[in-house]
């Protein structure tokens, strides 16, 4: 009570002034229809505008939110295209078939990347605790990136297309002819297609599409264009360039292809090749 006294009697000018004022902006407003109406417009320009300020921040802090819902719708029509094959299918059917259903796609954001190296990676921030597991491939919206190469808990390694130690199955569109896509570490929207016969018949233009063959990536996704063949003195094979859609300089976004069976053929062929 002591403390209040004094600052009353410190302020207490002050604080009856404050008071008078208040009191008498409320009578102008109150009885003088036209403060009233200049009162009311400033005031709801101000709290308008504090409001579309605070919406504002309140969106900027909502955007990460926003970009892990686009990436998972993102993640799930990749998806639908990767189980459903080239011939159109019933949605009954597709939900009946579970086989049809083998690949799931694991959204993640890129960590770390080297692209100007002999073997380059990426490292993405998502782990062995979101399922994904080494030997998976990796893809954009614009193509194939590369296979997981290692993984701990919270991270995964992979190695991109840019890495001469990658291979990727891979077959000419409509000619079925399968040959290794590899990086020969030159040009980095380049990589050789080999092992395609010499009696092949190929053109410039042709599209190169994922071959299926592997428990990496589905049939059919695509990879790319032949841009120029040659076939060297002596050998039996052609020389393939292939002008690779996917830019790996401006990816930021990648889908980790988790198939479901992968484990079970595994198994299987390992089983029949030790025979």
């Amino acid at each position: 009570m002591q403390n209040l006294l004094l600052l009353l009697a410190k302020y207490g000018s002050w604080i009856l002034f404050v008071i008078l004022e208040v009191f008498c902006f409320y009578l102008i407003t109150n009885y003088n229809s036209k403060q009233e109406k200049i009162f009311i417009h400033s005031a709801n320009l101000i709290s308008g505008q504090f409001n579309n300020r605070i919406n504002t921040l309140s969106d900027y802090f909502k955007l990460k939110d926003q970009n892990d819902s686009l990436r998972v719708e993102n993640a799930k029509l990749l998806q639908q295209i990767l189980n459903i094959p080239e011939l159109a299918l019933s949605e009954e059917k597709v939900k009946k078939d579970t086989f049809l259903n083998k690949f799931e796609l694991i959204p993640a954001n890129i960590c770390s990347k080297t692209l100007h190296l002999r073997n380059n990676h990426f490292t993405i921030c998502k782990g062995e605790k979101d399922g994904i597991k080494p030997g998976m491939g990796v893809l954009s919206k614009n193509g194939i990136v590369g296979i997981v190469k290692d993984v701990s808990e919270n991270y995964a390694h992979i190695l991109n297309l840019l890495n001469s130690q990658i291979r990727i199955s891979a077959i000419i569109k409509d000619k079925e002819y399968h040959g290794n896509l590899v990086w020969k570490g030159k040009n980095h929207k380049i990589l050789h297609l080999e092992a395609i016969p010499k009696h092949a018949n190929i053109e410039v233009g042709d599209e190169i599409i994922t071959s299926g063959y592997s428990t990496i990536f589905p049939k059919g996704f695509d990879v790319g264009k032949v841009m120029n063949f040659s076939i060297p003195s002596g050998s039996n094979n052609y020389e393939i360039e292939v002008e690779i859609n996917n830019d790996l300089y401006t990816v930021h976004t990648l889908y980790v292809v988790s198939n479901r069976y992968a484990d079970e053929q595994l198994q299987l062929e390992k089983e029949n090749s030790d025979e």
